[in-house]
Parts: C-alpha cells; sequence; structure tokens
C-alpha cells in the first residue's frame, strides 16, 4: 500500500531506522548544503515517505538525485537503488529502478542487487516516466517529471464498489497510470478515513500521548464480515532519547496524520477480484504504528533530561484499536480475521499474535496471521557482536514488555530473557494459531540490522557490502559467507519452527525467495514472487555462493501458496 503525501521530514537518525526519520545516512529533505550520505548502514522505515540509506530523499538544489540503496517498505518510498524524486528537471540516476524516479532514470546493475525489470509492474529501466508508473521497465509508483510545476488535472472519483462485481474493479486513470512496457496494471487507489479513538476507556498513547487509532476501507459482498487487520511498520526507537525525537513526527503523534488518505491497494489487499480472489471484499483495517516498541509496550510513561514526556503503551493501542473494531465498525458481527504486518509490524504479529486472536476468540471469529518481512535473525554481526540483541535487550527495558502481551509460553520457556521473544526464530517456537511467514533470505533491511551495526566510518568497506544499500558484487568471499550464513539462519530456523508446529498440529508455513526484498503483501510482487527466485547482479546468478532456495521445494508463486495456505 503506497501513502501519498506532502508533510516536510526531518533529516534521518542513525539509530532510529525508521519511518519519517529514514535510516541512517539518510537526508530527507535537505537544506541547501546537505544531502543523503550512501555508505553508512541506513535503514528506511516501512509506513511512511521513507528511503533506506544511501539515498537523498529530496536532494537541495541543484543537485540532481543520485542512486543508493532506497527503501522498500509500503508506501511512498524508493526501491533498491533509486533515487525517488529528484529536483526538476536535473535526472535521476542510479540502479535499480525500484520505486520510480522523476526524469530519466536507469538501471544500473553496480548498484541494483536484484534487477527488476522481469517483474511486470515494478522496478525496471525506467525511472519515473509520469503518472503513477515509470515507463520503460515498469517502475510502478513513479511521479511526473515535468520540468514546469503545472497543476495536476483533478482525478475522477473512485467509483463506489457493487456488492458482487464480475469484473475487477478499473483504477481511476490519473492515479494508477499504466505500468510500463511488459506491465501488468496499476493498483487501485481508494480514500480510507482516520478513526482516532476517544473515551475514558482509552488507556493506549503515542509515544507523544495524543490518541492511537486506525484507517478503515470497508469491505462489501461475501467480504462484509471477513477482516484484515494490518499492523503497520516503520522500525524501533531503542533508547528514551530517540523516542522523543521520533514523538514529535508521524511514527510517534497522531497529530500529523491526515482525516483521509488515498491508498494504492495491491497484492493481498487489492480490490481487484482477479488479482486477489481470496480477499479482494475484505474490510482492511490498517492500525497506525506510533509507539516505537511494535505494539507491544506496557511501562507507562518516562521522562527524559528536558521534562519531556514519552509514553510506552503500544499494547493498549492494539488493545484498543481492536476493541473499537469490534464495537463500533461491526467487526464482532464478523466471521474470519487476518492480522498481517510487515517489518516491524511483522515482529508484532510474531509477538502477539496469540494474544489477538484470544481478543477476538469470545466473538466467534477465526484468526490466522501473515507476517512479511519480520524474521530478522539473532546472529553475530560482521564485528563478531550480537549488536542487534543488545539494542533489542534496551528496548524490551525501556518499554517493558514482560507480562504485557507477549507470548506467555515463550516467555516462561526464557525466564529473564523476555528480549528474546521478539526475534521470530524464539517466539515462533510457541505460536499456536495458524501463521504464515513470507521473507527474502536476502532482505537488505534485515542484512542491515544483523550484521551491519552503526559505524562512524561511513567509508569502511564492510559497511558499503552489508548496509541497507549493500552491492554484494563489491563484497569479498569472506563478507559473502557471512551472507550466506544470515540466509542460512533464517532458513534453519524456519525449518526447525515448521517441524515444531507441526508436530503441536499447528498450521505454520513459511514461504522464503531470495530477491533482496523487504515487505511484499501490499506489493504488485505479491502475485509475481515464486519461490525459486534467486538474487542477481546483472545477468550473474548467486546461488552457489549466497542464499538458498526455499523451505518449500514447492516452485509456485506467493500469492498461490498464501491461498493454498489460508484455504486449506
Amino acid at each position: 500500500m503506497t501513502y501519498r503525501r506532502n508533510e516536510p521530514y526531518q533529516s534521518g537518525d542513525s539509530d532510529t531506522n525508521s519511518g519519517s526519520n529514514g535510516g541512517s545516512g539518510v537526508s530527507f529533505m535537505p537544506r541547501p548544503g546537505s544531502s543523503g550520505d550512501g555508505n553508512d548502514n541506513g535503514n528506511g522505515g516501512d509506513n511512511e515517505l521513507t528511503s533506506g540509506g544511501g539515498v537523498s530523499f529530496a536532494p537541495r538544489l541543484p543537485a540532481p538525485s543520485s542512486g543508493g540503496g532506497g527503501g522498500n517498505g509500503n508506501d511512498l518510498t524508493s526501491g533498491n537503488g533509486v533515487s525517488f524524486a529528484p529536483r526538476r528537471p536535473a535526472p535521476s540516476s542510479g540502479g535499480g529502478g525500484g520505486g520510480g524516479g522523476g526524469g530519466a532514470g536507469k538501471n544500473d546493475s553496480e548498484t541494483s542487487f536484484k534487477k527488476r525489470d522481469d517483474l511486470p509492474g515494478s522496478g525496471g529501466g525506467g525511472g519515473g516516466g509520469g503518472g503513477s508508473s515509470g515507463g520503460g521497465g515498469g517502475s510502478f509508483t513513479g511521479r511526473n517529471p515535468s520540468p514546469s510545476p503545472t497543476k495536476p488535472k483533478p482525478r475522477p472519483a473512485t467509483p463506489a464498489p457493487k456488492p458482487e462485481p464480475k469484473p475487477s474493479p478499473t483504477p481511476p486513470p490519473s492515479d494508477t497510470g499504466s505500468s510500463g512496457s511488459g506491465g501488468t496494471g496499476g493498483a487501485t487507489v481508494a480514500t480510507t478515513k482516520l478513526y482516532l479513538l476517544s473515551g475514558d476507556s482509552i488507556k493506549g498513547r503515542c509515544l507523544d500521548g495524543s490518541a492511537p487509532g486506525y484507517y478503515h476501507r470497508p469491505g462489501f459482498g461475501t467480504g462484509a464480515k471477513k477482516w484484515i487487520i494490518f499492523l503497520e511498520g516503520g522500525g524501533w526507537c531503542f533508547s528514551l532519547k530517540q523516542c522523543a525525537v521520533r514523538s514529535k513526527g508521524m511514527l510517534g503523534s497522531s497529530k500529523l496524520w491526515p482525516k483521509e488518505r488515498k491508498v494504492e491497494f495491491n497484492g493481498v489487499v487489492s480490490p481487484s477480484s482477479r488479482d486477489n480472489p481470496g480477499f479482494y471484499n475484505w474490510n482492511v483495517a490498517s492500525i497506525k504504528y506510533c509507539d516505537g516498541g511494535s505494539f507491544a509496550g506496557g511501562s507507562g510513561m518516562a521522562r527524559t533530561k528536558a521534562n519531556q514526556t514519552v509514553f510506552f503503551l503500544g499494547n493498549w493501542n492494539l488493545k484498543d484499536s481492536l476493541q473499537d473494531l469490534l464495537a463500533r465498525r461491526g467487526m464482532s458481527k464478523g466471521t474470519d480475521v487476518l492480522v498481517a504486518g510487515c517489518s516491524a509490524g511483522a515482529v508484532a504479529v510474531s509477538m502477539l499474535c496469540d494474544q489477538i486472536a484470544g481478543q477476538l476468540k469470545p466473538f466467534g471469529l477465526n484468526t490466522k496471521c501473515l507476517m512479511d518481512a519480520g524474521f530478522i535473525p539473532d546472529v553475530e554481526d560482521y564485528k563478531g557482536r550480537y549488536s542487534l540483541r543488545e539494542k533489542v535487550e534496551r528496548l524490551s527495558q525501556l518499554q517493558s514488555f514482560s507480562g504485557i502481551g507477549i507470548n506467555g509460553d515463550c516467555q516462561r520457556a526464557n525466564p529473564g530473557q523476555t528480549w528474546k521473544c521478539f526475534f521470530p526464530q524464539y517466539n515462533l517456537k510457541h505460536i499456536r494459531t495458524p501463521t504464515f511467514v513470507v521473507n527474502s533470505l536476502a532482505d537488505y533491511k534485515g542484512v542491515a540490522l544483523s550484521l551491519a551495526p552503526r559505524s562512524k566510518k561511513r567509508s569502511n568497506p564492510v559497511i558499503k557490502c552489508l548496509s541497507a544499500n549493500y552491492n554484494p558484487a563489491k563484497c569479498t568471499p569472506q563478507q559473502l559467507t557471512l551472507l550466506q550464513g544470515f540466509s542460512q539462519s533464517i532458513k534453519s530456523s524456519l525449518d526447525e519452527i515448521s517441524n515444531n508446529r507441526a508436530a503441536a498440529n499447528v498450521q505454520f508455513k513459511a514461504f522464503t525467495y531470495t530477491q533482496s526484498t523487504h515487505c511484499v503483501m501490499g506489493d504488485a510482487l505479491w502475485s509475481q514472487l515464486k519461490s525459486t527466485d534467486q538474487p542477481t547482479i546483472g545477468n550473474k546468478r548467486l546461488t552457489s555462493t549466497y542464499g538458498s532456495t526455499t523451505t518449500s521445494a514447492i516452485a509456485n508463486t506467493l500469492k498461490n501458496s498464501f491461498m493454498d495456505w489460508y484455504y486449506s
């Protein structure tokens, strides 16, 4: 899903790795004299106007936008190696063509880990081209690169859905455009309404103390009583200082959320009966992420040295939002719920899926869970330290994960080590609710988080290889071995969990692939990825040195695999 906004954003914070703050070494709207740094281990967030490390999002005048390792989340994000919004009329340079920039963006195998020109409707050779899609190779969400600022023509209103439409809904032409040569069509754009929670019974708060909330797209026809609950992502804040900074942006305050927003629905939330036959007419409720702790916090509040109050009540944000959906949006009369999340939202699903199912059980709702790009392994980084583990330990203490809603079986199995229950490799061994995991074995954000901690030496060649804009072509054999270990850790953990859950008679399946992407459930890739896809540099395949095929031997598309699992 792609959110369209025009709010200003601050430059990236090198530790936050999230949402509106961007990743380390990233400048979103640089002031004169500043720009994004492409050499650090940036790791952009997933649900705002984000980009990953090494991207200058809206470069200062008069410099053109340059390439790097763009984000690949669920919103107005740049793709791998794409500069998203260069100034006019400066050209966009850089590789990959993931998100589609303005001007004449080009595919560059030196900076693109996986060329996307073989995947219709995304990436490719073109970096813009006009409309919402790029030209040439099918860049999916590019903007109009016209050098002269002209007012866009008014869009026609999105037609109201019929109860049981036989043909697929037709997207508004001014928003979806074409998907470029060889494309398969654009996403459907719809307006969703914000519901902020209020009342004496509401215990949840965003980091700044403002009210939590969610956006809702009503279902229709046979899907009117069925629900997709999407837990938004956007990284984490690992210290009180970081969370205080985060509280002033869209990932920490509801004061900045628009009352309505236009969303491009694709993948498992697409309203097209042709592209998404199993879920096209379901309700979609997107629960906003504003707590910095994957909806798991419950420690109350804390004060900074500057006497700023910061709230850690993310688990109540989730519980209160679900209660509001049950009481006011008709979910209590529903039949089925799919709880889904991407990135930090997927980590939330792994920790809280059973808790959510328990809250919905009294209403007779059949609950299943989907986690996308949240399997970030607890492994040694390139320095031989467990740097991510150290951050998560601080996060667990700051947000007070223990005793809230994190899987109780996991906590009992790891006394005094509640932080372990943040990592899916540990918590999914105890999950009881049917769960489907989709994850890249070469997820560039996972690689950056697990293997490349922040470094002051931005020119460090190891950082260049392993950070969010890493280029395996520049990695040494030893570094490629480290990447191989990252992939193998995910694969072996999922194999173990699959066997463990099968023994416990829990419906569990993992779909892994080795294209370097992050979050695909709301993307055209949902219908195109296959479990046998492999990473490439140019035309060179890396299967012999990096990655593995899949935890499943079935060479099927992700969409079909999920459909088979869900309706089995």
